[in-house]
Formats: C-alpha cells, sequence, structure tokens
C-alpha cells in the first residue's frame, strides 16, 4: 500500500529535477558559444593574417593615426571616433592572447614584434603632425587620454571577450569596431606623439600608461575566452622542444602580464581613493557660511601621511571643526591623512595676481616714461647745440636765409635770431615739420608779437610751425 505523502514528496523533487534540467538546458542554448562559431581554423588564419603589419595595413593604420591626431587637434570627438574604426591595431592585440592560449610561440612573437611596429610608427607619424601643426595646445579630447581609471581597465576587460568572440564567429558582424571604439586604442598613441613633438613629457608616460593597460587587458580576456572555448592547443613531437616552447610563452605572457596586473592594482586604488575623498567632502565638509572650492590631494611619501587640502571661501572656519571633520576621516577608508583647510585662500590669490598685474604695469610705465625722458633730453640737448649763440650747430649754418636783419627790422627788441630746422622725432612715420628760432630780446614781445613771429618765420621758411626759444 502506498503512502500518498512520500509518493507527492517524490513527484516533487521529480518535478523539480525537471524544472532545473529545463532552466539548464534553456541557459545553455542561449549561451552556448558554439552553436555559430566558426570552424576553428578559418579563426585561426583570420588571426594570423590580421597580425602582420605590411602593405594595406601599415598604410591604413598611418591614415588612422593622422585622422586620430588631427581629431584630438580641433578637439573633435567625431573625427577621433572615425579614426578608431579605421584601425587595424586590435589584429596583433587578438594574436597575443590566442598565441599564449594555444602554445604558438611563432604566432606570439609575430604579434608581439607587429605590435611593436605598429606602437613605433603611430607614435613617429602623430609627432610628425603635431610637429608641423601650428595648433600646439593640449585639448580636452587629448588630455582625456593621459591618466588610466578603473573603468578604463574594466573597459578593456570586457572589450577583449567581446573581441575574440567576435573573430570566432561565422558572421563577423560589427564587433571589431565597437571594440576598437570602446578601447580607444588609438588616442593614447596620438597624445604620446604630441608630447614627444611639443616636449610636453608629463603626457607621455600617462598615455603610453593607458596604451599599455588597454592592450594587456584585452591580451589577457582574450587568452581566457579561448582558453574557455577549447581552442585545440599546439602539440609537439619534440616533448622537450614543447615544454621550452611552453615555458617561453608562460615568461612572455608573465612578463607582459605581471606589470600590468600592478599598474590596474594601482589604478583602481587611486579611483577608489578618489571616490572616498569626494564621498568625505561632499558629506562631510559643509562648514555653515563658508563654501570648499577646490580639493588638492597630495600622497604621503613612505610613513609620512597623506595631505588633503581643501580651499574654502565664506565665513571662517574655526580649528574645532576642522579637527572635528579630520576625526571623521577613518569611517571613510582614509587613515593617515591630514586634513588642512586653506580659508580665502583663493581672494587671497586674487589680490596677489592684482597686485602682480598693477606691478608689472607700474614697471612697463616707468621704462616707457624712462625712454621719453631719453628722447626729451636728446631733443633739447640737440636745439641747444643749434640755437645757443656761439655754440655750433650739426644741422647747417643757423641763419642761412639771412633771417636776423630782416626780424631785427621787423621787431626792434630782437638781437642776433638764429633758426633752424628740427629734426622729426620719429623718422619712421610722418610728421610735422618743425623749426626752432633763439634771439636775444624775446622776451621784450608779447604775446601778440610773439605769435606774429612765429608765423612769419614758419611761412618764411616752409615749414609747418615754429618754436620760439626764449
Amino acid at each position: 500500500m502506498s503512502n500518498p505523502l512520500l509518493d507527492s514528496d517524490q513527484a516533487g523533487a521529480a518535478s523539480g529535477r525537471s524544472l532545473a534540467r529545463a532552466l539548464r538546458a534553456f541557459v545553455s542554448d542561449r549561451f552556448d558559444l558554439r552553436a555559430d562559431q566558426a570552424y576553428e581554423g578559418h579563426t585561426l588564419e583570420s588571426v594570423r593574417k590580421d597580425v602582420q603589419f605590411r602593405g594595406a595595413n601599415l598604410w591604413i593604420l598611418m591614415f588612422a593615426i593622422l585622422i586620430c591626431s588631427i581629431g584630438l587637434n580641433v578637439n573633435s570627438p567625431a573625427v577621433v571616433i572615425g579614426a578608431m574604426l579605421i584601425s587595424p591595431l586590435m589584429g596583433p592585440i587578438l594574436g597575443v592572447g590566442v598565441g599564449v592560449a594555444i602554445y604558438d610561440f611563432d604566432l606570439l612573437l609575430t604579434a608581439l614584434k607587429n605590435l611593436a611596429i605598429a606602437t613605433l610608427a603611430a607614435v613617429a607619424v602623430s609627432a610628425l603632425y603635431f610637429a608641423l601643426s601650428p595648433i600646439t595646445e593640449a585639448q580636452s579630447e587629448l588630455l582625456a587620454r593621459t591618466n588610466p581609471t578603473l573603468w578604463d581597465v574594466l573597459v578593456a576587460t570586457f572589450g577583449g571577450f567581446a573581441g575574440i568572440i567576435a573573430v570566432s564567429r561565422r558572421e563577423k558582424g560589427n564587433a571589431l569596431p565597437g571594440v576598437a571604439i570602446a578601447t580607444a586604442l588609438m588616442p593614447p598613441v596620438c597624445t604620446a606623439g604630441f608630447s614627444v613633438a611639443t616636449g610636453q613629457w608629463e603626457f607621455f608616460f600617462g598615455s603610453l600608461y593607458l596604451f599599455f593597460i588597454n592592450l594587456t587587458f584585452i591580451a589577457l580576456a582574450t587568452f581566457v575566452l579561448a582558453r574557455s572555448m577549447h581552442f585545440t592547443r599546439q602539440t609537439f613531437v619534440d616533448e622537450r622542444r614543447e615544454r621550452r616552447v611552453r615555458r617561453w610563452t608562460y615568461v612572455i605572457a608573465a612578463c607582459v602580464a605581471v606589470p600590468s596586473v600592478y599598474t590596474a592594482y594601482v589604478t583602481v586604488e587611486e579611483s577608489l581613493q578618489k571616490q572616498r575623498i569626494s564621498a568625505f567632502v561632499d558629506r562631510e565638509c559643509d562648514f555653515a557660511g563658508a563654501e570648499v572650492i577646490a580639493r588638492h590631494t597630495i600622497p604621503g611619501e613612505g610613513d609620512a601621511p597623506t595631505r588633503l587640502e581643501l580651499v574654502v571661501v565664506g565665513d571662517p572656519v574655526s580649528e574645532e571643526q576642522i579637527a572635528e571633520r579630520a576625526s571623521r576621516l577613518e569611517r571613510y577608508g582614509l587613515p593617515n591623512t591630514d586634513l588642512v583647510v586653506m580659508q580665502d585662500a583663493a581672494a587671497e590669490a586674487s589680490a596677489q595676481f592684482a597686485a602682480l598685474e598693477q606691478q608689472e604695469a607700474m614697471a612697463m610705465l616707468y621704462r616707457r616714461n624712462q625712454e621719453a625722458d631719453a628722447q626729451r633730453e636728446a631733443r633739447i640737448a640737440a636745439l641747444e647745440a643749434i640755437v645757443r649763440p656761439g655754440e655750433r650747430s650739426n644741422v647747417g649754418p643757423s641763419d642761412p636765409l639771412g633771417l636776423g636783419a630782416e626780424a631785427e627790422a621787423l621787431y626792434p627788441a630782437l638781437r642776433g635770431l638764429r633758426f633752424a630746422r628740427l629734426p622729426p622725432a620719429d623718422s619712421s612715420a610722418e610728421s610735422d615739420v618743425l623749426g626752432v628760432a633763439y634771439a636775444a630780446g624775446l622776451g621784450g614781445l608779447d604775446g601778440q608779437e610773439a605769435g606774429q613771429l612765429s608765423r612769419w618765420l614758419a611761412r618764411r621758411t616752409g615749414v609747418d610751425s615754429v618754436l620760439l626759444v626764449r
């Protein structure tokens, strides 16, 4: 006689197993990479062909570099994206990952050699462009490629996964161009060329660092997925050769991977540190009547603490408030960090800048006045040499037209009039023709008589105006 409760439990267990099998079958069907996978030989042949950089591939790379450099130079995201679509740089990077996965030492060496050739050619072409370009200012599109972050590591990893899957499909689709855009391999290389051409070396190492992060994690992701898709590994008749090839393959892979893992760890730590600092400042540094307008972090060396500097404007912040905020740093994962609040630094800096500008303006005005005074003294000395009685003139006779006798006949108070043309102040510009006259007794003339004498001398000598020197 059957037990109804036992039969019910067995039926429930059987139903659960059936549901689990159906779920596994559904998941396996949906995520099975073998469904539309190309023949493995075709995939490897495609990888080997794209690894080579000669002929058309090399020319396409150089043109793509020029396009990308122009886009960075004029700050055009659309042009940069177009250059990344053209770039064939993904080929040798995928070749490195596949070569390590299947122990194909020849493919690995060929991929590394062509990757080095492509990188050097890209830096050289971009450096040549930026050396000839009249625009030498670093635009925002260029500056964005100088500081790798955690997100660059993640994008490169997922891009590598997508890249090897796309290469191994019967229908290639548009995944590879999308990977090239997402991982942004071209802009960092062009940025390195910009730094070489302009001598701004602070951009060089950051951009190559980003490029190295991208290519390494794309290769690592390719290696992982190629292994999981069970690509056939190379076999060797000679076991000793097989061991040697595998050993060297792993050595080269480690030399590439270990530094990248370390740099990725440092990048992740820097990103997390920035997030912790942002969270602390946003949540804790809400001083009443004051506002944080800038922040700056100075990493400590050795056992020295990290220094977090905040620039605050507004009402004064007391030492007690600063100490109370500093005590909360550990809650945000910021131990061994000193909080420094710089109050009214912006206003002080602005005042210092204004004072500096005023000093520079006054110094320039003083120099100009000195130059004007020197010119004035030189002209006065020249005039005195021309018109003073008993002194020789360097511009010709002092009374070549016999003006003295005529002037004395018109104005009996005058004695011994001397006249000379005045050299123009600026020989490069058109100036009025002036004259100068000196005579004893000029003080005996009133204003009207002096004006008449000046106009008569000007018309008589053909100058625009005459200066009477008393």
